[in-house]
C-alpha cells in the first residue's frame, strides 16, 4: 500500500508541479523493490508476475483449446481457471481492469479467445462491472464462441 500511495503521490507532485517526463518515469524497483516479491494493496496480496502470469494463461487458454481429448481439456482448464481465479483480486487492485476496460478485453474475442476469457473470469468476480456495453459484447461473442467461453459467458449470467 505505501508503494502504491508513494507513487500516486509522485504523479500527483509531478504534475503539479510541471516536473519532466524523466521525473514521471516509474521502475520496476519503484513499485516493489529487488527483494520484495509480493506488496499488500488495499488489503490484497498481489505478487511479483501477476500480470505476466495473467499474460501467459491467456494463451495457455488457446493453447487448452487445441486438446483433443475431452477430460484432458476439462482437467487443463480446470487447473488453469483456478490459477487465473487465484489472480483476478490482485489485477483489480492494481487496477488492470480501468487501465483496460473489460470490454477492451472482450473485443475481437474470435482472435484472442485467450483475453476474452481473463475478463470472463473477472467479470464473474466482479459483476458490477457488466455494463450494457459488457453485455453487448458478450451476447455478441456468444454467438461465435467455442464451449469454453459460452461456459464462461453462461457464468456471468448472460445467455441460457
Amino acid at each position: 500500500m505505501e508503494n502504491r500511495i508513494f507513487i500516486n503521490a509522485l504523479f500527483a507532485g509531478a504534475a503539479f508541479i510541471g516536473a519532466t517526463s524523466q521525473a514521471l518515469a516509474v521502475s520496476p524497483s519503484d513499485v516493489l523493490s529487488d527483494s520484495q516479491n509480493e506488496a499488500q494493496l488495499r488489503g490484497v496480496t498481489v505478487r511479483k508476475g501477476t500480470i505476466a502470469a495473467t499474460m501467459l494463461n491467456a494463451r495457455a487458454f488457446v493453447e487448452i483449446q487445441k486438446i483433443a481429448d475431452p477430460a484432458e481439456k476439462k482437467m487443463a482448464l480446470d487447473a488453469l481457471r483456478a490459477e487465473q481465479n487465484a489472480l483476478i483480486e490482485g489485477l483489480n487492485v492494481v487496477g488492470l481492469f480501468e487501465f483496460f476496460s473489460p470490454v477492451e478485453w472482450l473485443h475481437q474475442a474470435d482472435q484472442n479467445a485467450g483475453r476474452a476469457w481473463i475478463a470472463l473470469l473477472y467479470l464473474q468476480r466482479f459483476p458490477e462491472a457488466i455494463s450494457e456495453e459488457v453485455k453487448y459484447e458478450l451476447e455478441a461473442i456468444a454467438k461465435i464462441a467455442s464451449n469454453e467461453l459460452l461456459e464462461e459467458i453462461f457464468a456471468c449470467g448472460i445467455g441460457d
